[in-house]
Parts: C-alpha cells; sequence; structure tokens
C-alpha cells in the first residue's frame, strides 16, 4: 500500500492568497506584464468604441465597461470579459473582430494561468485610474503617428 503524501502545510495568509489567485508562486506573469497588458489593451478601445456614443464620455465609459465588466467575470473566463467591455461601448463587431492587436491580446491572455487570467482582470479593478491614464497616453501618442 502506497503511503500519501503530506501536503505542504500553508499558513493562514498563505491560504487566502491562494485562493485569491494572487500567490505569486503559481502566477507565471509579474504584475508589470499584467500590467502592460491591461493598458494596451485599455489603449485600443477607442478604435471600436461605439459610433452612436458621445466623443465626449469616450474615457469615462471605457473606465465603467473596465469595472463593470470586471465585476461580472467569473474565474478568468477572458472572452466573456472582453465581450461584455465590447457591449458596454457599443463596438463595432466587424470592426472588434479585424483587430490584429485584440486577436494578439485575446490570444496571449487566453494561454496564461488561470491566476494569470484573474489577476489582469482584477487589475481593471484594483488599478482603473492609472490603467486609463497610461492607456489614454498610448491613444495619443497613436493618434498623432497616424496623422
Amino acid at each position: 500500500m502506497e503511503i500519501p503524501q503530506l501536503l505542504d502545510s500553508l499558513t493562514t495568509e498563505e491560504f487566502r492568497q491562494k485562493l485569491a489567485g494572487l500567490s505569486r508562486e503559481t502566477r507565471g506573469h509579474t504584475d508589470h506584464d499584467v500590467e502592460d497588458m491591461a493598458i494596451r489593451f485599455a489603449s485600443i478601445l477607442p478604435l471600436v468604441f461605439g459610433h452612436d456614443l458621445d466623443r465626449l464620455t469616450l474615457w469615462n465609459r471605457i473606465g465603467s465597461a473596465l469595472t463593470t465588466s470586471a465585476a461580472k467575470t467569473v474565474d478568468g473566463d477572458i472572452g466573456f470579459f472582453v465581450q461584455s467591455v465590447l457591449t458596454h461601448i457599443q463596438a463595432e463587431t466587424g470592426q472588434a473582430v479585424s483587430m490584429p492587436d485584440m486577436m494578439d491580446i485575446l490570444g496571449k491572455t487566453a494561454a496564461w494561468s488561470l491566476e494569470d487570467r484573474q489577476a489582469w482582470i482584477r487589475h481593471f479593478q484594483t488599478h482603473l485610474i492609472p490603467t486609463l491614464i497610461f492607456a489614454r497616453a498610448q491613444w495619443n501618442e497613436h493618434k498623432e503617428h497616424t496623422k
């Protein structure tokens, strides 16, 4: 009869962090990777922002889309999160599906571990304003280069 190995004992804090997906040892991507991908995603949203919406509300609406979508997303479901964001900003389907950056972001984040996907989605709740500040700067830089 084979004796099962004992599990490593965890402190209460280690258990809480593992449960919340905050344990560093299970994450393959750094906080910097998560932040960069969050900024990149937010910075391309103006490209698909609904034509029927008021452009003066662009960043407020994108912020609202990111926070409400993150709150609704369960288990790091990247597809649901992105769909929810795009629906909230009334993105045109054809425009969204033809964006190489959108495909790249979806492909990369979908391949991440569950903990990394959860951290990415949670980042929009915990760091929304800094993310939008940097995303807006990237968006403005993009506009300048495409003039």
